[in-house]
């Protein structure tokens, strides 16, 4: 779930796709000028995709893309949905049939009827792999 920004042309919408990243974020990436330094984009998720695909995951992220964000993205070439969260939130809903969603829209209020929810905090400053999809077909 994503609120759509007014100041964001058509275009620019998420999710957005550079390379092999697809990727989906919340927040706002600082220094987005400095790390698409050439580019004529203006969309700060782009920024955060250009250094995923250029550098992996690492602690060295949240030295080097600066802000207040939270992103999920399907690596391509891997065949995984990854996450990387700075300051903002993502907390992982496990219905118990096995089904996750990812939000970062804190939980209030859970109904349980036929099912069980669980609810996951994934903390701040953190980022890794959240399902390996080896045996699906990501294009």
């Amino acid at each position: 779930s994503r609120a759509i920004p007014e100041t964001e042309p058509q275009k620019m919408l998420q999710p957005i796709r550079y390379k092999n990243i697809i990727l989906i974020h919340n927040g706002l990436i600082y220094n987005d000028k400095q790390i698409l330094q050439n580019s004529e984009d203006k969309l700060d998720s782009l920024a955060l995709a250009h250094y995923i695909q250029k550098n992996g995951l690492s602690e060295k992220i949240f030295t080097v893309v600066k802000g207040s964000y939270v992103s999920l993205f399907v690596d391509t070439n891997k065949k995984t949905l990854n996450y990387v969260v700075n300051y903002m939130p993502l907390y992982k809903y496990t219905i118990n049939d096995g089904l996750s969603i990812y939000t970062n829209i804190e939980p209030s209020c859970i109904q349980k009827e036929d099912y069980i929810i669980c609810v996951e905090d994934i903390r701040p400053y953190s980022f890794g792999i959240l399902e390996d999809y080896d045996e699906y077909k990501i294009s």
